[in-house]
This record gives C-alpha cells, structure tokens and sequence, in this order.
C-alpha cells in the first residue's frame, strides 16, 4: 500500500490543564478525520498514544483497528 503525503491542516486539539499551563493534545476524535483521508474510511482508531521529546511538535502513534499503526506530527500553528 503506497500512502500519499495529507495537505497541511490545522487539527484542532484537546486541551488539558498541567499544572498551571495549559496544553493541547491531539486525540481519536480530532486525529479521525485525517485517518479517514488517508486510510479510508473502513479503518477505525484503536489508540492514540502521546510520544514524548516531540519538541515544538506532537508526536503521536495511532493505532488503528486492523493492528497497524502510524505516527502522526501536529505542529502549533501558532
């Protein structure tokens, strides 16, 4: 299965408080329509797990419900 790259997008982003800073993560619900668009819409996500030392980036494993997985970048547009 060859991929093509996705458009550059903005994602919208879960936010969670971490002590008194608030950061935004990615989750199935945001990450959904993207996976759609590239796998197809007969996948489903299984997980979203954060990989940390993303730097100014998220770094996200996704993994979806035939075992595969992805690593998905979002960037801060901002």
């Amino acid at each position: 299965m060859s991929l093509r790259p996705v458009p550059a997008r903005c994602i919208p982003e879960a936010t969670v408080r971490v002590g008194t800073a608030e950061r935004k993560f990615a989750d199935a619900e945001t990450l959904t329509p993207v996976m759609r668009e590239v796998f197809g819409t007969d996948r489903r996500i299984a997980a979203v797990d954060r990989l940390f030392n993303g730097t100014n980036k998220g770094v996200y494993r996704v993994t979806l419900d035939d075992a595969t997985s992805t690593i998905v970048y979002v960037w801060n547009p901002a």
